[in-house]
């Protein structure tokens, strides 16, 4: 288990942060849970949690404001998280195409959802997602100024 300032670390080096967090084993009937749960796009629900949003019975569960309960019967009580994440872009490179230096924009935000059994495992996951925005981020700038990728 990582130490406090270690997460606080890894979090500063992935330009990632929790944004919103729900432990569904402690809020299950939580009306602020609901609200976010149903708020949730479905591209989100896929990312986040394929197997919920895959359900032959999601549709039903949304329309009926019931996706705690879909939750409960599907066994997925660990955390939930919106997760944000820094835009970066204005990158250089160097011969072997490795990033040298760009900028951090902390007010314009990536926005994904993670779901995780564990806060080790949430940590895990969330800078997962900070690394695969970066990556993007990257993908995006070389292409918008035409640098081979």
């Amino acid at each position: 288990m990582q130490k406090n300032n270690e997460t606080i670390e890894l979090f500063d080096q992935a330009n990632a942060e929790i944004n919103k967090l729900f432990w569904l084993a402690t809020c299950i009937e939580s009306s602020e849970l609901k609200g976010f749960l149903q708020e949730l796009e479905k591209d989100a629900w896929e990312d986040m949690l394929p197997e919920v949003a895959n359900n032959e019975f999601f549709d039903e569960y949304q329309h009926d404001d019931e996706l705690s309960q879909l939750l409960i019967e599907m066994d997925k009580l660990g955390f939930i998280a919106e997760v944000t994440i820094a835009e970066c872009d204005g990158f250089t490179f160097n011969d072997e195409d490795e990033v040298t230096t760009g900028s951090i924009h902390p007010g314009i935000r990536h926005i994904r959802y993670v779901y995780a059994e564990t806060s080790e495992e949430l940590i895990e996951k969330a800078i997962k997602v900070g690394e695969e925005e970066y990556e993007k981020d990257i993908t995006r700038f070389k292409k918008k100024n035409s640098i081979p990728q």
